[in-house]
């Protein structure tokens, strides 16, 4: 039996399309992961000494990271309450020489962070969950990693935190 050269290279045309296809629909893909803006959020108590009254105050720090390629411009941020309920308490720049300062709206490019600090009196007993927002009002919160060792990390992070405070409350004042 005689098969023409012709429809062997019809088949042939067909697997290479296939493939280009393929190949094509998995590279738009991952650019359209890849070009989507994302946030990551990360908590961190923190105990800041000033040395003018000799006190010590408890913030929440929040850095915020922009970790896609796209270029994301931040309006607003804050914390979450017991609720779930987004709250904006004061923020605070501890670098700054009066301690105010806004650092919204900030614009981040690729790998690009800040960080901010919201004075923990103001946040109540237990850590809250944190919040930005960029201009499209699309919303970006804070989660726990899902690295076990990031997790053991910011556990030791957050008891160390706490051990400092109760031995500070348990001490007598002069």
């Amino acid at each position: 039996m005689w098969i023409p050269f012709a429809a062997e290279r019809d088949w042939l045309a067909l697997v290479v399309a296939t493939y280009g296809a393929a190949v094509a629909t998995g590279v738009a893909a991952v650019q359209i992961v890849r070009d989507r803006p994302g946030v990551k959020l990360v908590l961190t108590p923190t105990n800041v000494h000033y040395e003018a009254d000799r006190s010590y105050r408890d913030f929440l720090g929040v850095r915020v990271v922009n970790h896609r390629k796209r270029p994301i411009t931040l309006r607003s941020g804050g914390v979450l309450d017991e609720k779930g309920r987004t709250t904006q308490p004061r923020i605070v720049d501890l670098n700054a020489p009066d301690g105010r300062r806004n650092p919204f709206p900030r614009t981040l490019t690729d790998g690009e962070g800040f960080e901010f600090y919201v004075p923990l009196p103001t946040l109540g007993n237990d850590l809250p969950e944190a919040w930005v927002e960029d201009e499209l009002g699309r919303m970006f919160k804070s989660r726990p990693s899902r690295n076990p060792l990031r997790r053991w990390k910011e556990w030791r992070i957050r008891r160390k935190f706490e051990k400092v405070v109760r031995e500070r409350s348990d001490k007598p004042r002069v």
